[in-house]
């Protein structure tokens, strides 16, 4: 399908709030009862004789057109539902930690990924905290103790990690609030998850830290980059983007 890409400016950032995500017992409450009785199916590939050059499968694919998104002007959270939407399936790091006070932390991380397998070597990322872009006690502890433990969520203890993404006190450790059991790591200080049925005990590498870019009304601001974004808008040009399709 084709994409209409639209010019877009500084000058176009929309001002509306960003929108407020709706109660999760609301949205939880619209969901049917969670089946412990289903389980996956292995299947074979849905077109077994495909061969170079036939392309797509005989699935149909709906008829769709493509929505362009500027990251610089979307507002945060729209751009958080896009991206956690559209990249999927996505594993969550379940990281234990230990402050540098000793205490043990939990934290569920959206971001992670497995970046080698020999030698065995897995990317997190932890955001920033938006109010003062100030590191999270995950992110913290690691930078400190140079350890860290990943453990995989499992659907016998979800709720619990879920719950482990609140945004306790320093001196508050999660572990208590999951109900969940520390399990003594073997070459690491921080504990495993001894409900988790898979385990990565951790050295930290390397490190890297970007803080979020500025907006636009605060790039705008600044009287050098003024006769620039002037020009740049009367200036006919592509930016980058997302393009996602939606449903007509």
């Amino acid at each position: 399908m084709e994409s209409t890409h639209k010019n877009l400016s500084p000058s176009h950032a929309p001002a509306a709030p960003e929108p407020k995500r709706p109660p999760f017992a609301k949205v939880e409450a619209q969901r049917p009862p969670f089946d412990k009785d289903k389980t996956f199916t292995l299947t074979k590939v849905p077109k077994p004789d495909w061969k170079p050059g036939d392309g797509p499968n005989d699935i149909p694919i709906p008829t769709r057109q493509f929505e362009t998104f500027d990251p610089q002007l979307t507002d945060k959270h729209s751009l958080y539902n896009m991206i956690l939407g559209g990249v999927v399936p996505r594993p969550i790091a379940f990281v234990s930690s230990i402050s540098e006070q000793n205490i043990p932390n939990l934290a569920p991380l959206s971001y992670f990924m497995m970046a080698s397998h020999h030698p065995p070597v897995c990317a997190i990322s932890v955001v920033v905290k938006p109010e003062t872009y100030d590191e999270k006690d995950t992110a913290a502890n690691i930078h400190y103790h140079k350890e860290f433990v990943v453990n995989i969520i499992s659907e016998q203890y979800l709720e619990a990690a879920n719950y482990a993404a609140i945004d306790a006190p320093h001196n508050v450790s999660e572990w208590a609030l999951t109900g969940l059991t520390p399990l003594p790591s073997e070459t690491v200080c921080p504990a495993r998850v001894q409900e988790s049925p898979f385990q990565m005990e951790c050295l930290l590498e390397h490190s890297g830290a970007e803080k979020p870019r500025p907006s636009w009304e605060e790039e705008a601001t600044r009287p050098e980059v003024k006769a620039v974004l002037e020009k740049w808008a009367q200036t006919p040009h592509e930016t980058p983007s997302l393009a996602v399709r939606s449903d007509e």
